[in-house]
């Protein structure tokens, strides 16, 4: 009997064993995958043309504090950004990336602006300085030095407009009270149609947080968070059949008339809470280079990378452009075009942009603001 419960304990002793040095051979298998994705992504940036020589460090530093964000369960809009401090990105303990305001006294007679969209709001691909929400600080003081602005970038990566207005209702349920709104969106209403891009793009995001949601056990959540846990994941999403990148196939007429009804009933929701908090809101239609006539060749290189996306964007944007509510609206402006006219390489992927397109759609923003505030 003894021996029996010898060799149980040796058995039980040796998996355990096996398991660590499986954990750890995985943790240096994942880490080096992470950098190799890390690595191509800095590729495909810098091949863009878009940064120059003398910002390739920066370029570099950028995706290292870009794939070490993280993400925690939020309620309300599903995840929400954690606190980081890095060399290129920092987010403050609310979730929201650091603005550049030019004015950094507070006073009663400022204008407070929040400005929402995913990823290229966020400033996927530029530094603190010279994302939208900064540069738009920079130009409205520029425009008008003797007013007061304060800016904040509520840009959280793969989020779509419905979180975007659970996110501005959640604002104002705690008492805050903006001057002006900006919503920056399109493409990833589409996006999220599709379970390839759920998959490699939601999914991560989605796996960070996910153990926590579940379960406040340190134990549980520690094997929901170890690498042989992402390791079984992995291979059940290998083995599946996984369809193919064909989204005008996936993304159906019936799928867009959903993503209309969706942006639409999300516009009247804030226009309805605009009303009544009475500020002043902007509902872009954004760029991507499905939208962009004069292409250079690394942007034809990124508009034809995904079988029919440019098919289901015409159709989507065409349709959204045309619709009787939107454009009885005031609120909505189209300026997916607002790069036709330029040769240059804008696009780092087929839709986040340069710092150079960054200071575009700023200048666009801030001469609508600056019109509505002498309009009032």
């Amino acid at each position: 009997m003894r021996k029996k419960i010898k060799d149980f304990i040796i058995i039980i002793f040796i998996s355990f064993l096996l398991l660590v040095i499986l954990e750890v051979i995985l943790g240096f298998f994942f880490e080096n995958r992470k950098f190799q994705h890390q690595s191509n992504k800095i590729d495909r940036v810098l091949a863009s043309n878009s940064y120059s020589e003398k910002d390739i460090p920066f370029i570099k530093q950028f995706y290292n504090d870009y794939h070490k964000l993280t993400y925690e369960w939020d309620p309300f809009t599903e995840y929400k950004l954690k606190s980081y401090k890095g060399s290129a990105i920092n987010i403050n303990p609310q979730g929201n990336r650091k603005t550049i305001n030019e004015d950094t006294i507070i006073t009663d007679s400022r204008y407070t602006i929040y400005c929402f969209g995913g990823s290229t709001m966020f400033g996927e691909g530029a530094r603190d300085i010279m994302t939208i929400p900064s540069l738009l600080s920079k130009k409205l003081k520029e425009k008008e030095p003797t007013k007061k602005f304060h800016i904040t970038n509520y840009g959280v990566p793969a989020y779509s407009r419905s979180q975007e207005t659970a996110l501005l209702i959640e604002a104002l349920k705690k008492g805050k009270k903006p001057d002006i709104v900006v919503f920056y969106d399109g493409f990833n209403e589409v996006l999220l149609k599709h379970p390839n891009y759920l998959k490699n793009v939601r999914e991560p995001i989605k796996q960070s947080y996910d153990a926590i949601k579940k379960s406040n056990k340190q134990f549980i959540l520690a094997l929901k968070s170890s690498n042989i846990n992402t390791g079984i994941k992995k291979l059940q999403n290998k083995l599946k059949h996984v369809e193919k990148e064909k989204y005008d196939v996936i993304i159906n007429d019936s799928i867009l008339d959903e993503i209309i009804k969706g942006y639409r009933n999300n516009i009247k929701i804030t226009d309805a809470i605009s009303n009544q908090y009475r500020f002043n809101i902007f509902n872009y239609l954004q760029p991507s280079v499905y939208t962009k006539k004069l292409r250079t060749e690394y942007e034809n290189l990124q508009y034809n990378k995904h079988e029919g996306l440019d098919k289901v964007f015409h159709k989507l944007y065409q349709q959204l452009t045309t619709d009787s509510i939107l454009q009885n609206s005031n609120n909505f402006i189209d300026i997916s075009n607002c790069f036709d006219t330029s040769k240059e390489n804008i696009f780092i992927d087929n839709c986040h942009i340069s710092e150079y397109g960054n200071s575009i759609i700023s200048e666009i923003i801030a001469n609508d603001i600056i019109e509505s505030i002498i309009g009032n």
